[in-house]
């Protein structure tokens, strides 16, 4: 990477950090009957919609692939 490149990517990662707390600041100030109403629930500082619990609560189910040891041709 070029020293402009790392420049810009640390930028933009300023900017991300920087919107990230300007969101949680807004949210923080709404009453959590407001956040119930768009779905959103703060823990800590974290942000949690419906749609994230949904998904930790679906576990895709893991089959196991079972590769028979080779045969002894002696």
């Amino acid at each position: 990477m070029t020293l402009i490149s790392l420049f810009a990517a640390a930028w933009n990662r300023y900017r991300a950090y920087r919107n990230n707390v300007r969101n949680l600041r807004e949210l923080r100030t709404l009453t959590p009957a407001q956040l119930r109403d768009i779905g959103v629930r703060i823990e800590g500082e974290r942000i949690l919609s419906i749609h994230d619990e949904l998904n930790a609560e679906y576990q895709p189910r893991k089959e196991a692939i079972i590769i028979p040891p080779p045969e002894d041709n002696r």
